[in-house]
């Protein structure tokens, strides 16, 4: 049910083959890393050049013995496989790594990817960084961090046990906005000098990227001094990120000090209006104050079939709204608790308002609580419903399926306006719109489908391989496989996709390729 093409492609590349490599630092130029040169043993911090590319196989084991870094200008392409990972780790866990690092890469720079890699054990957190007076760039993303520079992919990974004051996983910053699909997040801390935001991910100053996907729990944020948030992921200014079909669970905020100002488990947002579609988001707890599920100020995020439950938090166990009028449609919020006020809502001030379309909330609209509940609230309330969703696992268990007895089974509505972001749940299944269900799983819906396209025809110019093929009716998205032997084909993300066209730079000597149309 394919179409293939083969191109032949030159390229260069130099690699060491040993049973070990020591690499003492310094520039590493274009090469790869093998297997069987592995393990790969740093002893310097370490800089890819722009115009250069480092390649590392699957299986390749990374060590570093002192808190180095692979900073890239150029570009990194580590891919995996999903039984044969790539790991970057530290010899010492008390001393880490200092993580892969793209701080103003210039924008010119080819797409780098990270792919079915193991990063643990690396921390962001610096006295000095030389030649680079900035304290963001030694204090931000534990294991990634990204600065004005959104050219990468972070896929099919384990980020776990990192450490950093602000995205103790990965960090964004300044127009910074990778894909990050498919991940494991896990057990990162963020806790800084006096502050830790994002205990998994943090993104900040105009940031949009694409999160999908991804497994985000048990990572933390501990406050010191000041404030510490999002232990989950952490928003600021104008990060309008796409957050979609995420497990994020169990993550917490905590204190050093037992100070106030700690805010949000799940999410921190601030100043910014991310979409958040089709996401599972429970059990996460801040034991200090306000917001379990969601801390917003001056957030007007559109919040679609997502299912929200059994957050805790002080105030707002659910979501805690400041300054704030997000539209919600669709989700189920339920079952969150607050050992103060506002189980599942907790309106901080009368200029929140937020409107709310087919959604099933617990306790309804008398529930909420707050400044800005009762009669305060002048936010649009259509169509809701207070009723126990009938999850197969049950109220509280941890399948939140619908039964078929559920009475949220073609319950939602359409958004007027919004197109859905793959059009799939939770897990994986199509939505069905004449008749959507609320919260992240679609009731008894069936998986996507792969379709072949037609015409599909290539073409070389200027160092690219262009393929293009007849758009396919009904297509919830593209796909292209790759493969260096025509039998072991795998998502290429090499290559960036401009309706039904696909462009990847030509750097391969022989390389197999399949379109295909998700449906």
């Amino acid at each position: 049910m394919y179409k293939s093409l083969m191109v032949m492609l030159i390229v260069f590349s130099f690699s060491t083959i040993n049973c070990q490599t020591t690499i003492n630092g310094g520039y590493v130029y274009s090469s790869k890393w093998t297997k069987s040169g592995s393990p790969y043993n740093i002893y310097g911090d370490l800089e890819i050049p722009y115009g250069e590319r480092l390649t590392i196989e699957p299986g390749v084991q990374v060590i570093f013995y002192g808190h180095y870094w692979i900073n890239v200008q150029g570009s990194i392409i580590a891919k995996g496989k999903k039984d044969d990972l790539i790991s970057f780790n530290s010899c010492n866990s008390s001393t880490k790594w200092f993580g892969i690092r793209f701080i103003y890469t210039p924008q010119s720079s080819p797409e780098s990817l990270i792919e079915y890699c193991h990063l643990l054990n690396s921390s962001a957190i610096l006295e000095d960084l030389p030649g680079d007076p900035d304290p963001a760039n030694k204090r931000h993303g534990g294991a990634i961090y990204l600065r004005q520079f959104s050219k990468l992919t972070i896929a099919n990974c384990i980020i776990e046990n990192c450490y950093a004051a602000a995205g103790g996983g990965i960090g964004l910053r300044d127009y910074s906005s990778p894909v990050i699909k498919d991940n494991i997040i896990r057990y990162n801390v963020s806790q800084g000098p006096s502050s830790g935001w994002g205990g998994g991910i943090s993104i900040t100053m105009y940031s949009t990227p694409m999160i999908k996907g991804n497994i985000i729990e048990y990572n933390n944020c501990i406050g010191n001094a000041n404030y510490a948030g999002g232990s989950g992921i952490y928003l600021d200014l104008s990060s309008d990120a796409k957050i979609i079909n995420n497990i994020i669970r169990y993550n917490r905020v905590t204190s050093s000090k037992g100070d106030k100002n700690y805010d949000g488990a799940a999410f921190y947002i601030h100043s910014s209006s991310p979409q958040l579609v089709g996401n599972l988001i429970y059990s996460n707890s801040n034991d200090i104050e306000n917001g379990g599920g969601f801390w917003m100020y001056r957030c007007n995020s559109k919040i679609i079939n997502n299912t929200i439950k059994s957050n805790y938090a002080t105030n707002g166990g659910g979501f805690f709204l400041r300054e704030s009028n997000p539209v919600f449609h669709n989700n189920i919020i339920r079952y969150n608790e607050a050992s103060g006020s506002g189980s599942q809502f907790y309106l901080n001030d009368t200029s929140c308002d937020p409107d709310f379309y087919n959604n099933n909330i617990q306790g309804g609209l008398a529930g909420f609580e707050g400044p800005g509940a009762g009669s305060y609230f002048s936010g649009d309330w259509v169509n809701n419903i207070d009723e126990d969703p009938d999850y197969v696992g049950g109220t509280k268990e941890f399948s939140y399926e619908l039964q078929s007895s559920s009475p949220c089974i073609s319950a939602g509505i359409s958004v007027q306006g919004f197109q859905y972001p793959l059009e799939i749940d939770i897990k994986g299944n199509i939505r069905t719109f004449n008749t959507i269900d609320v919260g992240a799983y679609e009731f008894n819906s069936q998986p996507y489908q792969l379709l072949t396209p037609e015409g599909i025809t290539m073409s070389l110019s200027s160092g690219n391989l262009i393929i293009s093929w007849n758009a396919v009716p009904n297509t919830l998205y593209y796909r292209v496989v790759s493969s260096d032997d025509n039998i072991n084909y795998e998502d290429d993300f090499d290559g960036t996709f401009n309706g039904n066209t696909w462009t990847t730079p030509t750097t391969k000597q022989k390389r197999f390729y399949k379109v295909v149309a998700v449906n």
